[in-house]
């Protein structure tokens, strides 16, 4: 619950959207209430935006947990090759959490009886229904990891999804120490992972013939799952505005091409023209709700600018 001095300021940031773009000082100046009020106020505004967003926007995060492989070794360490024809069991996808953008709760799906089979069927259908899916590292080990059991169960499966993996945004975009997800949730101070123990979490569910512990670490391992999928949604919703859309949200949502591809807001600015090498002009935009830069053709900006005239 927040305050009634703070539900004023978010119905300000509401109504009049452009401030969300406004220095705090300024604000808190012009409005008679402390940077703090205005910091907590913003946060809250933006958050009731995002939520009325999801609603419209199908956006998926979600995470996977999978078994090791089961190998014959006759020598242990950290140059040593193990050729595939030691496995005696392959990984499979042992939970998958996931949570639907602005959505409460996190969801998960387990094996049963240490096959992955259930995980798949009742996993693919929602993947497939989502309008952009996010998961870190998603593009080289998440989907890959799905697809390929999928196909040896010959579960009937999509091949390719919209994505937003943050590990490839966020080295794109950024120069950090690490790309980890447990290294760039500290980095962006937002929600974290958990600590797991170590291997000794999957020996104990694979192997650990006390049902009382193998409930035990089950019921960690999803919790930990469960984490990362919230840490994945608090990184997105931090990274957000400084990266490039993979889905047009306005369009999504039945909109103008020239509102905010990230987050369908038609409460945008006009920032600069860009010139392409070829010679062909566009107009560097920002929106005043989600603060996003992104670019638009002239002819959209010349729609855009009439529509704002009407509408002013």
């Amino acid at each position: 619950m927040v305050s009634k001095k703070i539900e004023e300021l978010v119905d300000k940031f509401l109504t009049t959207r452009i401030y969300l773009t406004n220095g705090a000082g300024m604000l808190a100046e012009r409005w008679g209430v402390s940077r703090a009020d205005i910091y907590e106020a913003r946060d809250e505004a933006r958050r009731r935006m995002k939520a009325e967003q999801a609603t419209k926007c199908k956006r998926l995060f979600f995470d996977i947990e999978t078994s090791p492989n089961v190998c014959y070794v006759w020598e242990t360490g950290y140059k040593i090759r193990v050729p595939h024809n030691t496995i005696i069991k392959e990984r499979q996808i042992m939970c998958i959490s996931y949570k639907w953008w602005g959505e409460d709760k996190v969801h998960n799906i387990w094996w049963k009886n240490q096959d992955d089979r259930n995980v798949l069927e009742e996993f693919l259908p929602i993947i497939f229904s989502a309008d952009e899916v996010v998961a870190h590292n998603g593009d080289r080990f998440d989907i890959p990891m799905l697809l390929g059991r999928a196909a040896y169960h010959r579960l009937k499966a999509p091949t390719k999804y919209r994505t937003f993996d943050t590990y490839k945004k966020i080295k794109a975009q950024f120069k950090l120490n690490s790309y980890s997800l447990d290294y760039c949730t500290k980095f962006f101070n937002v929600r974290g992972k958990m600590e797991t123990g170590g291997f000794d979490l999957w020996k104990d569910i694979l192997q650990n013939d006390d049902k009382k512990k193998r409930k035990a670490a089950k019921i960690k391992m999803i919790d930990y799952c469960n984490r990362d999928v919230i840490a994945m949604e608090d990184l997105y919703n931090t990274i957000q505005p400084y990266t490039k859309a993979v889905t047009n949200m306005s369009v999504l949502q039945g909109g103008e091409n020239w509102a905010c591809p990230s987050c369908g807001s038609k409460e945008v600015s006009y920032a600069k023209p860009d010139v392409t090498p070829r010679g062909i002009t566009q107009r560097h935009m920002e929106c005043n709700t989600c603060g996003n830069y992104y670019h638009i053709s002239s002819k959209a900006y010349f729609t855009c600018k009439e529509y704002q005239k009407i509408n002013k």
